[in-house]
């Protein structure tokens, strides 16, 4: 029996293990956030509530990207550009716009080394309003 206990123990554990770098950023709805370290109840409601508003009525694509570095990419607009086409991004008519921010921490702060604004789509009235 104890071993039977001990093994679910176990597998339980694993499993909590393996999900926890799947865990390592936060997703505020249209916000996405690698830090970990700045979130607030207007940040969550913005991503979760405003934002996805603003696509309904508009039917313009909004996303905010906080990143701690640019990954495979030399420049902060590649990886902009990459994320807002691997991630569908401007939904079904490619319409939107992405703030990527890249941002360094530590453990306590939070400062930006830089920011790109991606639009993408083609839409008439996306380009004149």
């Amino acid at each position: 029996m104890k071993n039977k206990i001990w093994s679910i123990f176990l597998a339980f554990f694993l499993l909590l293990s393996l999900a926890a770098p799947a865990g390592a950023a936060l997703d505020y709805g249209l916000i996405y956030d690698e830090t970990e370290l700045i979130w607030t109840e207007e940040l969550a409601k913005l991503g979760e509530e405003t934002m996805p508003g603003f696509v309904e009525k508009y039917g313009i694509d909004v996303r905010v990207d906080i990143l701690t570095t640019a990954g495979e990419y030399e420049t902060l607009y590649d990886a902009a550009e990459n994320i807002y086409s691997n991630y569908a991004y401007g939904g079904p008519g490619g319409n939107g716009v992405s703030l990527t921010l890249l941002v360094n921490q530590d453990e306590e702060n939070v400062s930006m080394d830089g920011w790109c604004l991606y639009f993408g789509g083609e839409s008439a009235e996306w380009t004149v309003n």
